[in-house]
């Protein structure tokens, strides 16, 4: 079974490492890390020939290269979303439809308070409610 070595002498780092990654698909991927010239070791999987590799690595290599380089370039117009996101997020009553929504009245407060009460009170067969002392006491719970 024969083996690629593929060495990243002056490759960008995370094109490289992402290609490493996409060829996981195809090949064993082994990475030396340490020294001064990282390298990978791809050797290809059952029923997947080496005949290619070299050229799968490379476009996949040059693939991570335009995204790595896309996301750099457009870097500061992310921040500025993210920015503009958390703002409007921190605004008090806003919501990301731009409409504001206000808190509940006094009458919609107690309303909210009476259904929850109700339904706090209504029929647990099963004790799911109950807490497990609680549960245990009733003769509820296995013991």
């Amino acid at each position: 079974m024969g083996r690629l070595r593929v060495f990243r002498l002056g490759a960008d780092s995370k094109a490289w490492l992402g290609a490493c990654y996409l060829m996981t698909e195809r090949a064993y991927v082994g990475l030396e890390l340490k020294g001064a010239t990282p390298r990978a070791t791809l050797w290809p999987k059952p029923g997947k020939k080496l005949a290619g590799l070299a050229e799968a690595f490379s476009t996949a290599y040059q693939e991570q290269l335009r995204g790595w380089t896309l996301a750099r370039r457009n870097r500061r117009e992310r921040f500025k979303l993210r920015a503009a996101d958390a703002a409007q997020r921190i605004k008090p009553n806003a919501t990301p439809d731009g409409l504001e929504h206000h808190a509940a009245d006094a009458a919609q407060r107690r309303e909210i308070s009476r259904l929850l009460a109700e339904e706090l009170q209504m029929a647990d067969p099963l004790g799911i409610r109950t807490p497990w002392d609680e549960a245990r006491a009733l003769g509820l719970a296995m013991k």
